[in-house]
């Protein structure tokens, strides 16, 4: 298969864009449901029986000679793709000289397996299934084997990822050996051509520093030999060839015909994609959503645009959801796909609305930066990312507090816990505390239990005083990132002027910046923590001072 067919196959990798401003507080976790609901998982698909032949009776009587027949070869009989939930109930192997246990055996449930060298220990050894999966014959035997992989988490020493062939024998899994692919790495796809694994991902160029987004992607072909994985080309992709995921798919919008009340939508989800729809309904009305594929690998997500009360998560690998709708609002229906690319039906039914509603359009991508108008109020929004960290913290405190001025502080979890202190001191002040996640690692990529993990835990240690948005690490999304945000209750918050302030440029240069690029109600990125922040202290006093004469204002992205 050329390189050109193989990436023609890759999806964009489309992201909901939601409002920025939501109502405060810091979910730590989805509060209980206040309304009546239904999941189902998808069917397991039931093999196709094999085709039974039965032989003719003899006649009683001496027949005539007759003409030598031709044998007939029976047909090999069909054996049924793995699924999904077998392929996360499955035991994988991990070489002994890996670590792991002992025996080297990874059983999974429901797609994980943790592990502790001592038992009862805090520290552990956490292997998961990734989301996406390859199907095709890679021994030669007619039937589709299928092509995970493995992601382990070690304390400590980082995520490491691994390349496994799962075999198709008789209907039940068998997993071969892995094969190893990188640390912290994000994959982009994985497909079987001609009983070959292909392979897209990105890693880090030698120049690149560990922990920022890596920028070199890779193509990789892998052939099946003698129950080894082997390695039959390596190459980095060219600029022409390189893999896009930054591109937005449009957003269907679902019509209910009246007195019909139910819709029915059919498509094919791309690998790692989402197919994004948006239904608009009342709160108190009753509706039914069902996604039904051949190979029972296509899921739910669903959550309300404006409030982002979810009733379906990403996680819960659900097909179906009925209920009451909440809240009067339009919902964003995701659906996406665990194997390669699988067709699908969409079905909505709905109840006739209590009161026909004044249609409230909610907008499905940010609006442009507003204007501001003669002697009107000029808002600029500053951030801080990666603090708290002392002494910068403290030293831009006194002087935020000396401007009147509020902004946007996106902490790091660990730090948070570190320096409770400058936490308080921040919240005291007026100042927004948002979500960083726990150590800055990159979200594109990641599985979504480590996404879970890393947003739950600065949730916990910042309490009450969170506010209800997210910043990923150098700003490192996939077409996931934003519904694990929205499942969890953050909306995702980038920024329009990047000072570079983490280079160290001098003050002068950062000041420049922003006085050259500012406008009202633009989103100001720099840095309390993460290295030496002086060159930012010194920075932020000229442009607190220029920047109020000019008639602006700070405030914080959202009002607590």
């Amino acid at each position: 298969m050329s390189r050109t067919k193989l990436l023609s196959q890759l999806l964009s990798a489309s992201v909901l864009l939601l409002a920025a401003c939501q109502p405060a507080g810091g979910p730590t976790s989805l509060p209980a449901a206040t309304h009546t609901s239904w999941v189902a998982r998808a069917a397991t698909p039931t093999a196709v029986p094999a085709v039974t032949h039965t032989r003719a009776a003899l006649p009683t009587s001496t027949p005539s000679p007759a003409p030598t027949a031709t044998p007939t070869i029976a047909p090999t009989p069909t054996v049924a793709r793995l699924t999904w939930e077998q392929l996360k109930g499955a035991t994988y192997i991990l070489p002994k000289n890996w670590g792991g246990p002992p025996d080297g055996l990874l059983p999974m449930q429901d797609g994980a397996f943790t592990y502790a060298y001592i038992p009862g220990a805090a520290s552990v050894e956490r292997y998961l299934l990734y989301r996406g999966v390859a199907f095709g014959d890679l021994n030669a035997d007619q039937v589709e084997d299928a092509v995970v992989i493995l992601i382990h988490s070690s304390a400590g020493t980082g995520t490491f990822y691994h390349l496994a062939v799962v075999l198709n024998e008789h209907g039940e899994p068998r997993p071969l050996e892995p094969v190893f692919l990188g640390d912290r790495i994000i994959i982009e796809q994985v497909a079987v051509t001609r009983s070959e694994v292909e392979l897209v991902f990105g890693t880090y160029r030698e120049e690149e520093p560990f922990g920022s987004t890596p920028t070199l992607q890779m193509a990789q072909r892998y052939r099946l030999h003698d129950q080894t994985l082997e390695l039959v080309h390596s190459g980095a992709l060219n600029a022409d060839d390189v893999v896009n995921d930054t591109t937005t798919a449009d957003v269907v919008a679902i019509v209910l015909p009246e007195g019909k009340r139910s819709a029915s939508y059919s498509g094919r989800s791309r690998p790692f994609g989402l197919d994004r729809y948006t239904l608009q309904v009342q709160a108190g009305q009753a509706v039914t959503v069902t996604v039904t594929s051949p190979n029972a690998d296509v899921f739910l997500s669903i959550y309300g645009l404006k409030e982002l009360d979810v009733l379906v998560r990403a996680v819960e690998e659900v097909s179906a959801w009925r209920g009451a709708i909440p809240a009067t609002q339009e919902y964003a229906i995701n659906i996406f796909a665990i194997g390669l690319e699988t067709e699908y039906t969409l079905n909505v039914e709905a109840a006739a609305p209590l009161v026909t509603p004044t249609p409230q359009p909610v907008p499905t991508t940010v609006p442009p930066p507003p204007t501001a108008e003669p002697g009107g109020q000029q808002v600029v929004y500053l951030t801080l990312d990666d603090g708290p960290t002392p002494p910068y913290t403290r030293e831009m405190l006194q002087l935020l507090s000396t401007y009147d001025a509020q902004v946007t502080f996106f902490v790091l979890g660990q730090n948070v816990q570190r320096f409770p202190d400058l936490i308080e001191a921040a919240y005291e002040a007026g100042h927004a505390l948002g979500n960083h996640t726990y150590d800055h690692v990159s979200l594109a990529g990641i599985s979504k239990e480590d996404f879970y993990n890393q947003v739950q835990r600065t949730a916990r240690a910042l309490g009450d005083r969170a506010a209800p948005y997210l910043r990923p690490p150098y700003g490192a999304t996939d077409a996931f990132t934003r519904v694990y945000a929205a499942e969890l209750g953050y909306s995702v918050v980038m920024w329009n002027i990047d000072t570079l302030d983490w280079k160290r440029p001098g003050a002068q240069a950062i000041i420049s910046t922003i006085l050259k690029q500012v406008y009202p109600e633009a989103i100001v990125l720099m840095h309390d923590g993460g290295g030496d922040r002086e060159q930012t202290v010194s920075a932020l006093e000229t442009v607190l001072q220029q920047l109020q004469a000019r008639g602006y204002t700070f405030q914080p992205i959202c009002q607590r």
